[in-house]
C-alpha cells in the first residue's frame, strides 16, 4: 500500500485510528486481520 494512501494516525493506550483512502480500505483490513505486528495478532475494522 502506498504511503500516500495513509492519512492521520491517532494513538491511544489500547487502540489506534488510522485514516486510509477508501480505495485501499479492504486491502488494509485484510492484511491487518490475517497478519501479525510484532508477533501479535490484531483486530481491525472500518468505522463509517
Amino acid at each position: 500500500m502506498p504511503a500516500s494512501s495513509v492519512g492521520k494516525i491517532d494513538l491511544f493506550d489500547r487502540q489506534a485510528y488510522v485514516a486510509i483512502e477508501r480505495a485501499q480500505l479492504q486491502r488494509a483490513l485484510t492484511q491487518l486481520n490475517k497478519g501479525k505486528l510484532k508477533g501479535r495478532a490484531f483486530r481491525a475494522r472500518a468505522l463509517q
